[in-house]
């Protein structure tokens, strides 16, 4: 048990990463759909 939370705990970065990279598309549909040109504060 212990050893499968430690190996989760290694994957984070990784799922994280993909995460952000849908969301990033997904914000990128929404602005063209909506012409608004969205901003974003990062």
């Amino acid at each position: 048990m212990f050893s499968q939370n430690k190996s989760l705990i290694y994957e984070l970065p990784e799922i994280v990463d993909e995460g952000r990279k849908e969301v990033e598309k997904i914000l990128e549909r929404l602005a063209s759909d909506s012409k608004l040109g969205l901003q974003t504060n990062n």
